[in-house]
Formats: C-alpha cells, structure tokens, sequence
C-alpha cells in the first residue's frame, strides 16, 4: 500500500469514527431532549431547543477536527492542533446556526396554525443535497483560513467540503428516517450509528481526496 493511500483510508477513517462519535452525540442529545420535553410548542422553546443542538454541533466540530488533525499532522507537522480543531468548531458552530434556522421557524409557523407541509422522500433528499452543499463550503471556510498557511490553493478546499457534503448530507437525512416506527432503542441506534459511519466515511473520502492533491502540489 502506498503511503498516499495509506493517509487517504485514515483520513477516511478520522472522519467517519470523528463524526460516528460527534454528531453521534449530537444526535443523543436531540432525541434525549424531545423525549424529556417534547416537541417545541413555542418559539421560545424551540429557539433554547436550536441553541441546545448548535452548542453539541460544536462539540461534533472539535472532535471531528481532533481526529483530522491526527491524520493531517503527518503531512503538516508545523500545523498546531489547535488552529485545526479551532477552525472546524467555528465551522461547525456556523454551519449547525444556519442549518437550525430553518426548522426552528418551521416549528413556529405549526404553531400558529398553518398546515405542516410534508415532504416526499425525493424532495427530502434533493433538500439534503442542496443543505450540503451550502454547509459544506461554511465548514471548510474556516479550516482554509488554517490551510492556507501550509498549502498553495487550498481555496479549493472549500469546494471540496460543498462536493463532500453534497454526497453526505443525504445519507445522514435517509438515515434519520430508516428506522420504522416502533423499532426498539437497540435498533433505532445502530441504524443512526452506521448511517453516521456511512456519510462520514463518504465525506471523507471526497474531500480526502482533494486534500491529497493539495498537499502534493510542488
């Protein structure tokens, strides 16, 4: 195995096992909220609901640029482990703000009466796409700031993200709909858990990809 792929499968790896334990979290946290309170019956309640959700966004942010750092230190020793981790927790604050905002208002306009509007499973996945592509470039906007200190033309790293999370997005979205209703707990886990693995390991094989030819530029 060359050493090339050999970073590109950790590189992978970094952010499949980043992401199954970040947003995995994250994802605990929203399940354990709804089932302690409830869906949100105000916009008061689903704003502290948001903000709950962006603060484990964060969190998913500093340990998923931890696991990266520790693949990417072997490239670019000089890169301090905070700068990185510091880059992706900004972005991912960001990036779970914008991606907050949109449910939030929806909960409020249920609120007051207006018909929920029900998407079909295309729609959801064309959505999923589209919110990737506009996320992914705010989430590898700030990691750029820190890339290209090291690397020529790492703008390009930031349409990396928007083609990655593109491609990932829609996998975390079929993933949070698979379980039937009624499904045990046990179930219901393992489905989130190895739909997290799938997108993050697809996330990190497309914009791993674009990272090997950025640091093998002259």
């Amino acid at each position: 195995m060359t050493a090339n792929r050999r970073f590109w499968l950790q590189w992978i790896a970094a952010n499949a096992l980043g992401e199954l334990v970040g947003l995995g979290a994250a994802a605990a946290v929203a399940i354990g909220l709804l089932l302690a309170v409830g869906e949100p019956k105000s916009l008061i309640a689903a704003a502290a609901l948001a903000l709950a959700m962006i603060a484990a966004g964060t969190g998913e942010g500093v340990i998923v640029g931890w696991a990266q750092w520790r693949v990417l230190r072997q490239r670019l020793p000089a890169m301090p482990q905070g700068r990185w981790v510091r880059a992706t927790a900004v972005g991912a604050l960001v990036a779970w703000t914008f991606g907050m905002a949109p449910s939030t208002l929806m909960s409020q306009q249920e609120t007051g009466g207006a018909p929920p509007w029900t998407p079909s499973e295309l729609q959801v996945m064309l959505l999923a796409a589209a919110m990737g592509a506009v996320l992914g470039p705010i989430l590898g906007l700030p990691q750029w700031l820190a890339l290209r200190r090291y690397v020529r033309r790492a703008h390009w790293w930031i349409w990396a993200n928007a083609a990655a999370w593109l491609a990932g997005m829609p996998l975390v979205f079929l993933g949070a709909g698979a379980s039937p209703t009624g499904a045990s707990p046990a179930r219901i886990a393992l489905t989130i858990a190895a739909t997290i693995l799938a997108a993050g390991a697809v996330v990190g094989a497309i914009h791993g990809a674009a990272l090997l030819r950025l640091l093998k530029q002259d």
